[in-house]
């Protein structure tokens, strides 16, 4: 899915007399994406009396997904300053290409910052916005494209664990536990695109939050 300029993506904005430069990935676009419904009653059997109060009634369901990262676009705050602007895309230096982009790794070790590792991005693929020629002592626009990296994906599981105990019939006390990010995996939010901050490749925030458990009980008539 490509989108144009104004496709409400802030990094959108570069040499306006380019259109190419303008087009790439939607900010919304997963090329990957696998969503998972399942619901499973528990194989405890039918049971009569006290025995039947506690074994019937059992069921596991949930949401898994699994998808691929949003696409990235870097800016630099000093790039076409010649134009009045307070910056463009960042400029990638002579024989770098979007596979060099990103570090090797997985993403834990790729963090960046007080977290560890050299972070997300190679920051030796990129350079200085053009100077010189028709630009002067000034910067004229970067020529990095729009959605050229990928953030992390995700693969997580919420899962419910459901008991329904029969009073009479169409009478029934359900209790419910939720476990959201059931087994606790870090679902990491995107790391900085902006060449200039100092934080320019660090992950510092998470897409899902660390695993919530919670307990409902319910009256059904």
């Amino acid at each position: 899915m490509n989108a144009p300029l104004g496709a409400g993506d802030s990094s959108n904005s570069n040499d306006p007399l380019d259109q190419d430069q303008q087009y790439g990935p939607s900010g919304w676009n997963r090329p990957h994406r696998f969503i998972m419904n399942y619901q499973y009653d528990l194989p405890f059997g039918t049971h009569q009396g006290a025995k039947g109060k506690i074994l019937n009634g059992w069921r596991i369901s949930g949401i898994t997904t699994i998808q691929s990262g949003l696409p990235l676009t870097f800016t630099d705050s000093s790039a076409g300053r010649i134009y009045g602007a307070s910056g463009g895309r960042a400029q990638m230096c002579g024989g770098a290409t979007h596979a060099s982009i990103q570090t090797s790794g997985n993403v834990r070790d790729r963090l960046g910052g007080a977290s560890g590792g050299s972070g997300f991005f190679n920051r030796a693929v990129f350079c200085e916005p053009p100077t010189g020629g028709i630009y002067g002592n000034s910067t004229g626009w970067g020529n990095s494209g729009r959605g050229i990296a990928r953030g992390p994906g995700q693969f997580n599981w919420d899962i419910s664990l459901t008991k329904n105990t029969l009073i009479k019939e169409g009478h029934a006390f359900q209790f419910r536990t939720e476990f959201y990010n059931a087994f606790n995996t870090p679902q990491f939010g995107n790391p900085d695109t902006a060449l200039r901050n100092a934080t320019f490749g660090q992950i510092n925030s998470t897409a899902v939050n660390p695993r919530i458990i919670q307990f409902g009980f319910k009256y059904i008539f």
